[in-house]
C-alpha cells in the first residue's frame, strides 16, 4: 500500500468475514502473490479479535482447500500469517461451487465461531469462470448453475457476498449471479491483479463493506436450491433520483491529449447512466486552465444526446495554469445562479476532475498558497448552498489535502484518487462515483460547511427565533477549550439570519456568578453580535451556579421590554462542562443546587421555550442535562467527549438541524415548574401510524404478570390519539401458537381498544416468538386487516420474558420484518431474557428500540420512554 493515511477511517462494525480464494493454475504465481497481498491489506484495516471481526478462509481450484475458520485465530497478526501461508495449488479446474458449499456447511456451520448477532460477509476472488474439468459430472453450464445455487444458499442465511473478478476471462453474468444485490455495489471487476492491488480497489471494497454492514441488513434470497436461478440482465441499475449536476473539468496542458480524450469519455459514460431531461437530471459544465471556459448550462440542453454531444465538444485548452478557483467561482455565481435552471427542490452535485493542484501562474495576484486558499473558499461557498462536491484527482501531481479541502465530508466518500487517466476510465471508478452520488442524493441532505472564514450566502434555516446562549466560563475549562467554545458559538450564529426582524441573539455567561453579556435589543447586525460573542470573558470562577444564569435568562433576557417577541419562537442553548456546583456562594448544597437548576429550567420551558443543552466532557451529569433540556431528551440534549469534538462540523450540523426542525415544525408546550409530581406526557396528537402489540402469553409469565403486561399496554395506548386517521392498534399474543386478538381495523375508539386489551385471555405454553412474527408478516399490516401500506409508519412493540424456542427462525423473521419497513421495539422482562436476541429483533439504534426491565411490575418505569420514542418514530417516519 502506498498511502495508508486512511487506515483509521474504515468502519469498526464487527463482522464474520470469509475469504473464498481462487488458486488455479490460470493465475501466474506473481499475480497469486498480489492476490494474497490484497487480502492481507484488507485484513490490516479491520478490527480483528474474538469480540471484534473474525476472519476465515477457504481456497479452491480442482478441489477445495480449507485454510482456517473463525475459531482458529484470535489475533490479527495470526490471521495475516495464516493468509500468507495459503498455497498456490495450481489446479487445472475452477470448481467454485465446492468452495461455496464448504463455506455455508463448514465455515458458517454451527459451533464454528459464526455469531448470530453479527453480519456475515463473504468475499470471493477469482480470475475465471466455473470450470468443473474432469472431476465430476457437471459440464461448464451445469457447473456454473451449481455455483449460483450454492451462492443463493449463502445469501439466504442472510449474508452479503462481494465478488471480485480479475482479468478478461471472468464471466460477468456469473459474478453478478453470485454477488448480493445490487450488482454494481457487490460485484467489482478489475483488469489485472496489479490493478487489484491498488489503493483504489481496496478503498472501494472496504467502503462498500462498511456501508453494507453499517446501513443494510442483507435480504435472504427467498428461493430453495433448484434449477430456477433468476436471470440477471447485464445492465447497471443506477439511482433514478434527479439532480442538478455540474462537471468542472481541468483542460490544462499537463494533461496529454490522449488522456484528455479518456477524461471526456469518462464524463460521457457517467452521463449515459443518468436519467437526463428537463424534469429529471439536468447537466451543466465549465472547463478551466489559465481561464475558465463556460461550456453549457442547465437550461441549454434538454436531451441526453445533446448533452453527450456538448461534452464531446469540450476543447482541450492546454493552458499553462490551473486556476481552479475561477471555475468554482463561475459555478456558484453562474451555473447555480438565479434564473439559470438550477432547481431549489433538487439536490446539487458538482464533480471536479483535475490532474494537478491550483497554480495561478502569472495571471493574477495569487501565489500558489493563496491561490490554493482561494480554491478552498470558493469550494466552501459551493458546499454552503448546500451542494455535494465530488473531486477526482488523477495522477501523482495532485495535492490530496487540496482535494479533500474541496470535496464534501467525509473525504473518503467524496474524494476519489486514481493513478492515471487510463485507470479513471475503468468500470471500477465509474461504478464507485455513480454509487456514491446515488447514496449521497438518496439518503443525505448536504449541510453547509461550518467555518468562520466567510459568511455564507444563505442562512441555515429561515425561521426567525429569539435565541439566548447560556455559556459556562468556569475554571474547569482550560483556556484553549474556552476559545473552542466561543468559536463554536460564532459558527452557529454565522449560519443564522440575524436582524431586528429576523433572528435576535442574546447571551449570559456563568461560573461563580452570572455575567450578563448582551440582550436582544443590543445589536441589530450579525457582525456586531459576532464581535460581542468574541468578547465574552473567561471568568474562571471556582463554582458552577447554573441556576443563576437560568434565572437571569427568564427574568431579564426574556423579560418584558428587553426585545423578546411574543410571536417568535424562544430558543435557549446552554453549554457546560460540568454539573451544578454552588461552591461556598450561597445556601445551596450540591443536590439542592441541582434541584434549583431544574426549577429555573422548568420556568423557562413553561414560557414556552425550547431548551437545548450541550454537555462537554466526562464530568457532566446526564440526568441533570436531561432535566434541563426540553423533551424528548435525545433531541434536545447533546453530549460530546471534548471541546475539540464540540467544534466539529458534525456537532454544529446536529445542533442547527435540530433547532431548525424544532422551531419549524413544533410549538413548545409549557411545562409545569411547581414542585408537584410531573404529569404524564401529553398524548401523541400529531402522529399517524399502524401499531401492533405482540404479547408473550407463555406459561413462564404467570397470570399476575400477564395482567401487569396488559395494564402496561393500556397505559401506552392511553397516550396516543386513536382513530382511523391517527393511530390504529392491533394485538397478537403468542405461546405454543400465535393468534391475532384484534386487527388494526377492529376498533376505532381508544376506550374500545383499552377494553379489548384488558379482556385478552392468558393462554400459556412455550415461547414461539417466531410464530408471532410470521403472523405479523402475513396478516398484520395488510389492507384487509386495516393497514395503510407504506403511507404511514408500521410499528411493532414486542414484549417477552424469555428466549424464543426457535432462535434462528425468530432472527430471520425479525430481519424480514425490519427489511419491510416495520419499526421494531423489543422489550425483555425478567432474568431469563436473551439480550442478543432482543437486540437482533429491535430496530437500530438498539439504545432506542431495545428495552430490559426486571419484572412485569417494573414495565411502568419505561412506559413514558417507550410512548415518547414510539411517538417520535411515528412523527419522523410519517411522510
Amino acid at each position: 500500500m502506498q498511502d495508508r493515511s486512511y487506515i483509521s477511517r474504515y468502519c469498526k462494525t464487527k463482522i464474520d468475514l470469509a475469504f473464498v480464494i481462487d488458486t488455479s493454475r490460470s493465475i501466474p504465481h506473481d499475480d497469486f502473490t498480489r492476490q494474497i497481498r490484497f487480502i492481507e491489506d484488507i485484513v490490516r484495516f479491520l478490527d480483528v479479535g474474538p469480540d471484534a471481526t473474525r476472519v476465515a478462509s477457504v481456497a479452491f481450484s480442482n478441489h477445495n482447500f480449507p485454510e482456517f475458520g473463525f475459531n482458529n485465530f484470535s489475533r490479527k497478526q495470526d490471521v495475516i500469517n495464516a493468509i500468507k501461508r495459503i498455497k498456490h495449488s495450481r489446479g487445472d479446474a475452477t470448481r467454485t461451487y465446492l468452495a461455496l458449499e464448504y463455506t455455508h456447511f463448514n465455515i458458517y456451520g454451527r459451533s464454528n465461531g459464526e455469531r448470530l448477532d453479527v453480519p456475515d460477509v463473504v468475499i470471493v476472488l477469482t480470475d475465471g469462470k466455473t470450470n468443473p474439468g474432469s472431476y465430476d459430472t457437471y459440464g461448464d453450464e451445469s457447473g456454473k448453475q451449481q455455483t449460483q445455487i450454492e451462492a443463493a444458499i449463502i445469501k439466504a442465511r442472510p449474508a452479503f457476498i462481494f465478488v471480485i473478478g480479475v482479468g478478461s476471462l471472468v464471466d460477468i453474468d456469473e459474478l453478478n449471479g453470485m454477488s448480493s444485490n445490487p450488482d454494481e455495489e457487490f460485484t467489482i471487476q478489475v483488469s489485472s491483479f496489479e490493478v487489484l492491488n491498488t489503493d483504489t480497489v481496496k478503498r472501494t471494497l472496504l467502503s462498500r463493506v462498511c456501508v453494507a454492514v453499517g446501513t443494510t441488513i442483507p435480504q435472504p434470497i427467498l428461493t430453495t436450491p433448484s434449477n430456477n436461478i433468476p436471470d440477471r440482465p447485464n445492465r447497471y441499475r443506477y439511482c433514478q433520483t434527479k439532480v442538478d449536476l455540474a462537471f468542472v473539468v481541468d483542460t490544462s496542458r499537463s494533461i496529454p491529449h490522449i488522456d484528455f480524450t479518456r477524461q471526456i469519455r469518462f464524463i460521457e459514460d457517467i452521463v449515459s447512466f443518468l436519467d437526463v431531461g428537463p424534469d429529471k437530471t439536468r447537466v451543466a459544465s465549465v472547463s478551466f486552465s489559465n481561464y475558465n471556459f463556460p461550456e453549457f448550462g442547465f437550461n441549454n440542453l434538454s436531451r441526453k444526446q445533446d448533452v453527450m454531444n456538448a461534452i464531446k465538444g469540450i476543447k482541450h485548452s492546454q493552458g499553462d495554469a490551473t486556476r481552479t478557483y475561477l471555475a468554482l467561482e463561475y459555478t456558484h455565481l453562474n451555473i447555480y445562479g438565479p434564473g439559470n435552471g438550477e432547481r431549489p427542490d433538487v439536490a446539487d452535485v458538482v464533480i471536479v476532475l483535475t490532474d494537478g493542484k491550483t497554480n495561478p501562474g502569472s495571471y493574477d495576484t495569487y501565489g500558489d498558497e493563496s491561490g490554493k486558499q482561494q480554491t478552498q473558499i470558493e469550494a466552501a461557498i459551493m458546499k454552503a448552498r448546500p451542494a455535494f462536491i465530488f473531486v477526482i484527482g488523477v495522477g501523482s501531481l495532485v495535492d490530496i489535502d487540496e482535494l479533500n479541502g474541496i470535496s464534501s465530508n467525509p473525504d473518503e466518500e467524496f474524494t476519489i484518487q486514481v493513478s492515471s487517466f487510463e485507470a479513471l476510465n475503468t468500470d471500477t471508478v465509474k461504478r464507485t462515483l455513480l454509487s456514491r452520488v446515488c447514496v449521497a442524493v438518496g439518503t443525505t441532505t448536504p449541510q453547509p460547511i461550518l467555518t468562520t472564514s466567510f459568511i455564507p450566502p444563505r442562512p441555515y434555516c429561515q425561521t426567525k427565533v429569539d435565541l439566548a446562549f447560556v455559556v459556562d466560563t468556569s475554571r474547569s475549562i482550560p483556556h484553549i477549550d474556552f476559545t473552542r467554545q466561543i468559536r463554536f458559538i460564532d459558527d452557529i450564529v454565522s449560519f443564522l439570519d440575524v436582524g431586528p426582524d429576523k433572528t435576535r441573539v442574546a447571551s449570559v455567561s456563568f461560573s461563580n456568578y452570572g455575567f450578563p453579556e448582551f440582550g436582544f435589543n443590543n445589536f441589530s447586525r450579525k457582525q456586531d453580535v459576532l464581535k460581542s460573542i468574541e468578547r465574552i470573558d473567561h471568568s474562571q470562577g471556582d463554582a458552577t451556579r447554573t441556576y443563576l444564569a437560568l434565572e437571569y435568562t427568564h427574568l431579564i433576557l426574556y423579560g418584558p421590554g428587553n426585545g423578546e417577541r411574543p410571536d417568535v419562537a424562544d430558543v435557549v442553548i446552554i453549554l457546560t462542562d460540568g454539573k451544578t456546583n454552588p461552591g461556598s456562594y450561597d445556601k445551596y448544597g450540591d443536590e439542592s443546587g441541582k434541584q434549583q437548576t431544574q426549577i429555573e429550567a422548568a420556568i423557562i420551558k413553561a414560557r414556552p421555550a425550547f431548551v437545548f443543552v450541550i454537555g462537554v466532557g466526562n464530568l457532566v451529569d446526564i440526568d441533570e442535562l436531561n432535566g434541563i433540556s426540553s423533551n424528548p431528551d435525545e433531541e434536545f440534549t447533546i453530549q460530546v467527549s471534548s471541546f475539540e469534538a464540540l467544534n466539529t462540523d458534525t456537532v454544529k450540523r446536529t445542533l442547527l438541524s435540530r433547532v431548525c426542525y424544532a422551531v419549524g415544525t413544533t410549538t413548545p408546550q409549557p411545562q409545569p415548574y411547581i414542585s408537584t409530581p410531573i404529569p404524564p406526557s401529553p398524548p401523541c396528537r400529531r402522529a399517524v401510524a399502524d401499531i401492533f402489540f405482540i404479547a408473550d402469553s407463555s406459561t413462564s409469565i404467570g397470570i399476575t404478570a400477564f395482567n401487569d403486561l396488559k395494564r402496561f399496554a393500556t397505559s401506552v395506548v392511553n397516550r396516543f390519539t386513536i382513530g382511523p386517521d391517527h393511530i390504529k392498534i392491533g394485538l397478537i399474543t403468542f405461546s405454543d401458537d400465535a393468534e391475532i386478538q384484534f386487527t388494526l381495523n377492529t376498533y376505532r375508539r381508544k376506550s374500545d381498544v383499552i377494553n379489548a386489551v384488558l379482556n385478552i385471555p392468558y393462554i400459556t405454553g412455550i415461547t414461539n416468538t417466531h410464530k408471532a412474527l410470521q403472523l405479523l408478516d402475513k396478516y398484520g399490516f395488510t389492507r384487509a386487516s386495516g393497514g395503510r401500506g407504506n403511507t404511514v409508519p408500521k410499528i411493532a412493540i414486542l414484549v417477552t420474558d424469555g428466549a424464543s424456542t426457535k432462535p434462528l427462525r425468530t432472527k430471520m423473521q425479525a430481519i424480514k420484518a425490519k427489511n419491510q419497513g416495520i419499526i421494531m421495539f423489543a422489550i425483555g422482562v425478567g432474568p431469563y431474557i436473551d439480550q442478543q436476541e432482543l437486540d437482533i429483533m429491535a430496530s437500530s439504534p438498539k439504545s432506542k428500540y431495545s428495552f430490559s426491565v426486571d419484572s412485569y411490575a417494573a414495565l411502568s418505569s419505561i412506559e413514558s420512554s417507550l410512548a415518547r420514542r414510539t411517538c417520535i418514530a411515528a412523527l419522523h417516519r410519517n411522510p
